[in-house]
């Protein structure tokens, strides 16, 4: 018995109360929902994205891309620091859009130019001027270490510049994503940037060194001068210094002048730099050990690992570089979103999550109320976000538990089933996609492009007919009747009797498909036109209510696989899609098939019920082919027509000769399917006007 719907939507409620993070971030629907965030910035760059976001505990990356692909950890430590789904979700768009802006920003020809100068200890895209005395010295410094080919010195400077621009980049990009993307995109970055803010004040770093360096970091994310309050008193007179080069930095939209501005920055930061590079000499020295040894043991703790894992961005040269920079007024607006955001996020941490609501309440009696109109934040549209999306995947979740019960209910219904003697022994599988995936979305609506027209017209022509179904019409010259045609007698024909059709609210029509997958039907193009055929018909069936189930088969040895991708009762609408992942293998045993479906159709109350038969007229299994196969195929015929199921085959090209031989004048020509809509329509008029 079909599950009603007030039962399927309390399924679905349940099911959206038991999700769990794991099961709303890794599903098809959260990873849609990303693609459709991502489609404007990937239009604008000029490129085809996937995006990938996977629920990986163990894994250290939070997220990356090659510039065709993003990949996202959804369990991140950043995303997983957040108090609620809202703003786990806010989270983890705001990761989509720094890869995101990296992909339309970054010019990455000028990155490895950079990378590959200082691998040489020199300065990337010139050696800087006009320095006052103490940055003149520390500069002498360097060269000095560049004369005597230091190793440590080269690794050292070369990982310390290396996070710097990638310190700079990540904020540059970030800001101008900012700048240009409001909504989710900016809310996200904003709120990832409380993470790594939070980190800072907790532990502004072990060394002098690290410490500047994380006060780097937060100040691109803040340009906030009193971030300077969290560092070591004496330190902080050295961070005040940064700041103009650091801001200059981000600010700017030139690459070359980035790195200028990194050169400037490593040489502010000389001073703690040299006793890393010393220190490293001297162990180098005392100890024997070889310098990747060393360098690795000095670099814990002191040389600092980016949020996103080194390498990830390698995609080569963006396409988008403006010629300005980033305005003071969208640096301002973003300093007082950053306080909004962080205001919302901390209320987060003492609320309880429920369901959507316009006014959420605290335990002091305090409200805070969204505006769900506000774009300079995306939480409001992430409330209503998060909801479609649990409610997507709850049903997604509830269809698929359902389909699962229904295809264990068709393989007891295969199993109940009296195939007759020719078919004893032999073993009926029935096969059910549980979820149409997007490559059968995205073929189905390619190839219907082209088959609703011919949809389109079977309907136009059927709608006149129906129309004198539901109006009720008077059928006169009858040999035989309870009503007499006076009028009719002289013409002394016999035919003086007629008979009142009642009007009728559908066709009373049920229908089923049975598509032949054999290897024989890849050749000449049968399985595709049958494809074709199929798409065709559901769809009219469709759009005229007409009920319609479409199956498909072939056997291997005695087995017979049965593929169902249409039933009467469609569970969760992708039935449609499903009829694009017919394929031919095997051989086919016709008449195992044929009873099974017409055992289905049987159950059907509708008064006219058509059973159409695809095939190519040969069927051929082990010990099942020949004249007692096509005798088998005759006689399922006749028996159920007897029971009030009629049967035709449906031929294409030279195969209908065999049709006709096998099932006699009952069969249709698809091999044109433009002329479908006129050989159809006839033949439905025609069955259905017998059964008045």
């Amino acid at each position: 018995m079909r599950t009603s719907h007030l039962e399927i939507r309390k399924m679905i409620q349940d099911q959206k109360k038991s999700l769990t993070d794991k099961e709303i971030f890794s599903s098809r629907a959260f990873q849609a929902y990303l693609m459709d965030l991502a489609e404007s910035a990937a239009k604008r760059c000029g490129v085809t994205l996937k995006i990938i976001c996977r629920w990986h505990e163990l894994e250290e990356t939070v997220a990356q891309t090659n510039g065709q692909t993003v990949f996202i950890n959804a369990a991140n430590q950043i995303t997983a620091s957040f108090p609620t789904r809202k703003t786990k979700l806010i989270s983890v768009v705001g990761l989509l859009a720094h890869e995101l802006a990296h992909i339309l920003f970054t010019d990455f020809s000028v990155y490895h130019a950079f990378l590959k100068a200082y691998s040489n200890m020199l300065f990337y895209p010139s050696e800087p001027k006009d320095l006052s005395v103490t940055m003149e010295q520390n500069l002498k410094e360097i060269k000095e270490f560049r004369s005597k080919g230091s190793l440590a010195a080269s690794a050292i400077l070369l990982e310390t510049a290396k996070d710097l621009l990638n310190i700079l980049e990540d904020g540059f990009v970030n800001m101008r994503m900012c700048s240009e993307y409001r909504g989710l995109y900016r809310t996200g970055i904003l709120q990832n940037n409380l993470w790594s803010i939070g980190k800072f004040k907790n532990d502004p770093g072990s060394n002098a060194l690290t410490c500047l360096r994380n006060f780097v970091l937060i100040y691109t994310m803040t340009m906030d001068s009193r971030q300077t309050a969290f560092c070591p008193e004496s330190l902080r007179d050295t961070a005040n210094q940064l700041i103009p080069v650091i801001k200059q930095g981000v600010r700017t939209f030139q690459p070359r002048e980035r790195c200028g501005c990194v050169n400037l920055l490593l040489l502010q930061l000389w001073p703690y730099v040299r006793p890393m590079i010393e220190q490293a000499e001297q162990k180098m020295k005392e100890q024997g050990q070889k310098s990747e040894e060393i360098l690795e043991k000095i670099g814990q703790g002191c040389l600092p690992v980016s949020v996103v894992p080194e390498g990830v961005h390698d995609i080569g040269k963006a396409q988008v570089c403006g010629t300005s920079e980033i305005s003071e007024e969208t640096i301002g607006q973003i300093q007082k979103e950053n306080m909004e955001i962080q205001n919302v996020v901390e209320y987060e941490k003492g609320r309880i999550e429920l369901e959507e609501t316009e006014d959420i309440w605290e335990g002091g009696g305090r409200i805070l109320s969204y505006d769900r109109d506000y774009g300079g934040s995306g939480y409001g549209k992430a409330v209503s976000d998060l909801q479609r999306m649990l409610e997507n995947i709850a049903v997604n979740t509830v269809n698929q538990k359902l389909e699962s019960d229904y295809r264990d209910k068709l393989k007891a219904q295969a199993s109940a089933i009296d195939y007759g003697n020719a078919h004893q022994g032999i073993s009926i599988t029935v096969h059910r996609i549980p979820q149409a995936d997007e490559r059968l979305a995205d073929s189905y609506h390619q190839h219907m492009k082209l088959l609703r027209p011919v949809s389109k017209r079977l309907q136009q022509m059927i709608k006149h007919f129906v129309k004198e179904q539901q109006a009720g019409s008077k059928h006169t010259g009858l040999y035989f009747g309870k009503r007499l045609e006076t009028r009719s007698v002289v013409h002394g024909d016999g035919k003086y009797f007629y008979r009142n059709n009642l009007p009728k609210e559908s066709l009373d029509l049920a229908a089923a498909l049975l598509i032949d997958q054999s290897g024989s039907m890849s050749s000449r193009d049968r399985l595709t036109n049958a494809r074709a055929c199929a798409a065709v018909i559901y769809d009219f069936c469709q759009a005229m209510n007409i009920p319609v189930m479409v199956y498909g088969h072939n056997s291997d040895s005695s087995d017979v696989d049965l593929y169902s991708y249409a039933e009467f009762d469609s569970i969760d609408g992708q039935d449609k899609y499903r009829i694009m992942d017919m394929a031919s293998a095997g051989c086919n045993r016709d008449g195992a098939a044929l009873r099974f479906v017409a055992e289905r159709l049987l159950k059907r109350s509708e008064r006219t019920r058509l059973l159409i038969l695809i095939s190519d007229g040969q069927p051929a299994a082990f010990g099942y082919s020949g004249t007692a196969a096509e005798a088998d195929l005759r006689g399922i015929k006749r028996e159920y027509a007897n029971k009030g199921i009629t049967l035709f085959a449906a031929a294409i090209g030279e195969d209908k000769e065999n049709i006709r031989r096998i099932y006699g004048d009952g069969y249709l020509d698809i091999t044109d399917l433009h002329k479908l809509p006129v050989r159809l329509t006839q033949l439905i008029i025609r069955y259905i006007q017998k059964k008045m």
